[in-house]
Formats: C-alpha cells, sequence, structure tokens
C-alpha cells in the first residue's frame, strides 16, 4: 500500500482557525485513510516541538523543501513496513531497520527500477525512520527504540577555502552507510548541446531555460524553481552590467540560515552572483514574452468566469511557469525533465552536477590564462602544486562566491580533476577526458 503527502489549502486552513500548521502535510494510506501518528510527528517536526538528536538547534524556521523531503522520506519507510507486514511500534534497531529497511534500500529491493540508491539518500531515509521510531516512543506510542551512535572526527566545513579547517568531534547514528569516494565526471560541450535541445523539444522551452541558468550560473535547483520575476531587474537600465556578466542578488531557495525578507517572505543568506549577458537577454525575452503567453494559457483554461477572475489576481511570483500548465514548475518536475531527456550525456547526470560543469568550465579557462604567461611549458609538465595553488585560489575568488559554498571534499574534487586536465597532455575536448570514478 502507498502513503500519500496532502498539503491543505492554506487560505481554508487560516479560515478555519488552524493557521499554524495551514502550511503542514498530513500523511494518508492508499485508501485515503487519515494516519494520525505520522501526520502528528510531521506537525511537531515542523514546528519544532520535536527535535531529534541530529537535528540543528540553531534553525527555527523549515523550507516546504525540507518538510517535502521528511515527509516523502516517511511515507517511503511506511511502505516498506506494509508491504513487509511490520508493525512500526515492534521495529528494533539493528534487526529490523539495519538488516531490513538499511539493507532494502542498498540493495535495490526497495527502491524505483530496483537500483541501490546513493548512501547518502540512504542515510538520510533510514534516518528519518529512527527519528519517527524515537519520536513515538517519547509519545508513548510505542516500546522504546533505541539507536547506538559512535563519535567520528570529521573536519569542520564552512563556506570558505579547505586549508586551516579544524577538525570536531560528532556523534552519528551506529551503522550508516559509508559514503563511496567521489570524483567528477563532466560531459562534453556537444553532449551538453545534445541533450538540451532534447531537453527543450521533449519537455519545452521552460525547463530548457532554466537548465541553462543552472549550468552558465552554477545555480542551485532549489534557486532555480524559486527565481523571481524581478530577481533579474525589469527594468534593462537597472541591470548592474560589467563586460559580458551581469551582477543578480539570489536570496530565495538559498541554502542556509532562513529569514523573512522585507517582503516577508522566507529566504535564505544573500549573495551576488554573475550571470553571462547572453543569458540574461534570454531570461528577459522569457519574462516578455513566452512567460505571458503560458499564464495566459492558464487563465484561460479555468472552467467558470469566477475561476478565471480568481486565476487572473494570482499573478505568480516566480519566472519560470510550465509550457503545459502555466503555473510555477515544481522542484520535482525540472528534475524530472532533466533526467528523462532523451540524450542524457550519462547515467547520473542531474542538476546538482551542472553546477559542477560551471565551476569546471571556469577552472580551465582561468588555469589556461595563468598558464598563457607562462614559457616553454607543455600542460603535462606543469607541476602539481602548481596547478592546485591555482586551483584554490581560483575557486577562493571565483567559484565559491558563485556556488554560495564549497567544503574541502569538493575542492579537493576540484583539484584532482584539473590535475587530470593538465597532466593527460593532449586532451583534446576539456570536458571529454574528465576525471571518472
Amino acid at each position: 500500500m502507498s502513503f500519500y503527502l496532502f498539503w491543505p489549502d492554506e487560505s481554508q486552513m487560516v479560515e478555519a482557525g488552524f493557521g499554524n500548521v495551514a502550511d503542514i502535510p498530513a500523511v494518508f494510506d492508499g485508501r485515503w485513510a487519515y494516519q494520525e501518528a505520522p501526520s502528528k510527528y510531521l506537525r511537531e517536526r515542523t514546528l519544532r516541538d520535536f527535535l531529534p538528536r541530529n537535528a540543528r538547534r540553531s534553525v527555527n524556521v523549515l523550507t516546504p523543501a525540507s518538510i517535502q523531503t521528511f515527509g516523502e522520506s516517511l511515507c517511503n519507510f511506511l511502505e516498506w513496513c506494509e508491504l513487509r507486514e511490520l508493525d512500526w511500534r515492534l521495529l528494533e534497531y539493528k534487526n529490523d531497520i539495519i538488516q531490513g529497511y538499511q539493507k532494502a534500500l542498498s540493495a535495490g529491493t526497495f527502491s524505483v527500477g530496483f537500483r541501490g540508491l546513493s548512501s547518502s539518500t540512504i542515510n538520510s531515509r533510514v534516518d528519518e525512520a529512527c527519528n519517527f521510531l524515537q519520536w513515538a516512543f517519547g509519545r508513548g506510542l510505542r516500546r522504546e527504540f533505541h539507536v547506538p551512535t559512535v563519535k567520528i572526527k570529521v573536519k569542520h566545513k564552512n563556506s570558505q577555502l579547505s586549508h586551516g579547517h579544524k577538525t570536531q568531534e560528532i556523534e552519528v547514528r551506529e551503522g550508516r552507510v559509508r559514503a563511496d569516494p567521489k570524483s567528477l565526471r563532466m560531459p562534453s560541450q556537444q553532449e551538453i548541446k545534445l541533450w538540451l535541445e532534447s531537453l527543450r523539444v521533449e519537455k519545452g522551452v521552460t525547463k530548457h531555460l532554466m537548465a541553462e541558468l543552472i549550468l552558465y550560473s552554477a545555480v542551485r535547483r532549489e534557486e532555480v524553481i524559486q527565481w523571481q520575476v524581478d530577481t533579474l531587474p525589469e527594468n534593462r537600465e537597472d541591470w548592474h552590467i560589467t563586460g559580458n556578466e551581469v551582477a543578480v542578488k539570489v536570496e530565495y531557495g538559498a541554502k542556509g540560515m532562513k529569514r523573512y525578507n522585507e517582503r516577508g517572505d522566507l529566504v535564505g543568506p544573500s549573495r551576488i552572483i554573475f550571470l553571462p549577458l547572453e543569458l540574461a537577454e534570454k531570461l528577459h525575452l522569457y519574462r516578455e514574452t513566452k512567460r505571458l503567453k503560458f499564464f495566459a494559457a492558464y487563465v484561460k483554461s479555468a472552467k467558470t468566469p469566477r475561476e478565471r477572475s480568481e486565476r487572473m489576481n494570482k499573478r505568480f511570483s516566480q519566472l519560470f511557469l510550465s509550457d503545459f500548465t502555466g503555473k510555477p514548475v515544481s522542484a520535482q518536475t525540472f528534475y524530472d525533465a532533466w533526467v528523462e531527456a532523451s540524450r542524457l550525456p550519462f547515467k547520473g547526470w542531474s542538476p546538482h552536477p551542472g553546477r559542477h560543469y560551471w565551476a569546471c568550465n571556469e577552472l580551465l579557462q582561468e588555469l589556461d590564462r595563468k598558464f598563457s604567461a607562462l614559457k616553454n611549458l607543455k600542460k603535462s609538465e606543469i607541476p602539481i602544486d602548481w596547478i592546485s595553488g591555482n586551483v584554490q585560489d581560483i575557486i577562493k575568488i571565483r567559484i565559491q562566491p558563485q556556488l554560495g559554498h564549497i567544503d574541502e571534499e569538493t575542492t579537493e574534487r576540484y583539484i584532482a580533476w584539473a590535475i587530470q586536465q593538465y597532466r593527460c597532455g593532449d586532451i583534446g575536448d576539456r570536458f571529454e577526458q574528465a576525471l571518472e570514478s
């Protein structure tokens, strides 16, 4: 049996006097029976009445995306229990969670396409299942659920560069899946061209433009989804143009501590990014033409004059509207379009590697510029410390401000990738021979 998240109508909830939970989903099963305990857990999780051991105490407000992630993980766990005919009130950590649920996720016996999930996805889902079961014990809904923990030392991550980080000791769940070593794999420019064209033809011009925004500015998927109509100023005279780039402030969908801005909208830390002028012109043209067309179709598709009037007054603040529905594109719809386009460069190509694509492109362009100042040296003869030092400088000055965050692991991956490019001699197309796992 499947389990679903149901998001209530906020305006109706407010009118009924339930404004404090108007934006929190409830859980229903496949027969549309309300699931009381899971729904109550999500409410307390969202309102911070329940704080899991691994929760960040400094976070006061959860974003809809975070709530969606917690809720979907919980539904996944409930479906597993239902399929295995197990009562979550009786489960034990080692025999049922580690040897059962986590093992099924790892082996792919409980996933779409029967493929094993990534270590981060597995750990996230199992963590949420454990959070729910510990919450249930605290509310007297089941017997005690003990999660053994171990302490490990990790290098502290921050948004700055990699050297000089201090180690810190953290407590983690015993039995978590260890992450596989990661390396970068980048598609060739020809592969990107073919994939983008298939995305445009099969999924529409809006998702095509959203993909270009990630590839050529390195914004996050959620930042694209929440890109506002006026994120790029509507009046071209207000653009801050330097050379062939336009400076833009990004805060909607930004990752990090949330706050309310002057409009009363929930946003993350703001940062200034740079768009290629050509891409800015595309966004402006879309705003002035295609977007208006899609919104008009949305209004026209209303079934009654009253509904048509309500839609006309809605005026979505998000820039990107679906070619097919005229409503804002959701994160999941965009992700599905990205990975389902027929000319996918390689398995695993998704919006997040699209940010790496921009960063690696910037790295090679800047390294080439620095390399051109050297004389009588072949790329294959460049000292590794020259590459490493320059990559770290480029990351600090150019890439980190654009991405908004770079941890030590990612920095090391960029260094390894850049060394591979320069040490392999005649590399031809720069992205053709990217570092493989």
